[in-house]
Protein backbone atom coordinates (compact mmCIF):
# COMPACT_ATOMS: atom_id res chain seq x y z
CA UNK A 1 0.00 0.00 0.00
CA UNK A 2 0.80 3.53 -0.67
CA UNK A 3 -0.50 6.80 0.67
CA UNK A 4 0.44 10.48 -0.15
CA UNK A 5 -0.22 13.71 2.08
CA UNK A 6 0.36 17.33 1.69
CA UNK A 7 -0.14 20.26 4.32
CA UNK A 8 0.58 23.69 2.92
CA UNK A 9 1.28 26.27 5.31
CA UNK A 10 -0.96 29.27 6.20
CA UNK A 11 -2.57 27.64 2.76
CA UNK A 12 -5.31 24.62 2.25
CA UNK A 13 -4.66 22.34 5.24
CA UNK A 14 -4.11 18.74 4.02
CA UNK A 15 -5.41 19.27 0.71
CA UNK A 16 -4.62 15.55 -0.18
CA UNK A 17 -3.90 13.02 2.39
CA UNK A 18 -4.90 9.45 1.54
CA UNK A 19 -4.20 5.81 0.78
CA UNK A 20 -4.04 6.12 -3.10
CA UNK A 21 -2.67 2.74 -4.19
CA UNK A 22 -4.43 -0.71 -1.66
CA UNK A 23 -3.53 -3.34 -4.64
CA UNK A 24 -1.49 -5.55 -2.92
CA UNK A 25 -1.34 -8.20 -5.93
CA UNK A 26 -0.19 -5.58 -8.12
CA UNK A 27 3.78 -5.08 -8.83
CA UNK A 28 4.38 -1.20 -8.34
CA UNK A 29 6.92 -0.25 -10.77
CA UNK A 30 7.08 3.74 -10.62
CA UNK A 31 4.67 6.61 -8.75
CA UNK A 32 4.90 10.06 -10.38
CA UNK A 33 3.25 12.76 -7.70
CA UNK A 34 3.01 15.94 -9.65
CA UNK A 35 1.73 18.94 -6.82
CA UNK A 36 1.51 22.32 -8.40
CA UNK A 37 -1.13 25.69 -7.99
CA UNK A 38 -0.81 28.32 -5.44
CA UNK A 39 -1.72 28.12 -1.47
CA UNK A 40 -5.62 27.61 -2.07
CA UNK A 41 -5.31 26.32 -5.39
CA UNK A 42 -3.85 23.48 -4.89
CA UNK A 43 -3.69 20.83 -7.63
CA UNK A 44 -2.71 17.15 -8.12
CA UNK A 45 -1.63 14.24 -10.15
CA UNK A 46 -0.93 10.83 -9.01
CA UNK A 47 0.12 7.84 -11.57
CA UNK A 48 1.27 4.57 -10.56
CA UNK A 49 3.13 1.69 -13.61
CA UNK A 50 1.78 5.18 -16.13
CA UNK A 51 -1.82 5.14 -15.06
CA UNK A 52 -2.97 7.87 -13.22
CA UNK A 53 -5.05 6.93 -9.98
CA UNK A 54 -5.72 11.03 -8.68
CA UNK A 55 -5.71 14.06 -10.76
CA UNK A 56 -7.64 17.29 -9.37
CA UNK A 57 -7.12 20.32 -8.78
CA UNK A 58 -8.85 23.33 -6.43
CA UNK A 59 -8.59 21.11 -3.86
CA UNK A 60 -10.36 21.92 -0.34
CA UNK A 61 -9.30 20.66 2.88
CA UNK A 62 -9.24 17.82 4.59
CA UNK A 63 -8.06 16.57 7.85
CA UNK A 64 -4.58 14.34 8.06
CA UNK A 65 -5.19 10.88 7.20
CA UNK A 66 -3.77 8.31 9.63
CA UNK A 67 -3.72 4.62 9.83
Amino acid sequence: MFAFGFDILWGTDWPYSDVFWDKVDVPVNNIYINSSGLVRTASLKIEVNGNTVFDDWNLPSHSEWKP
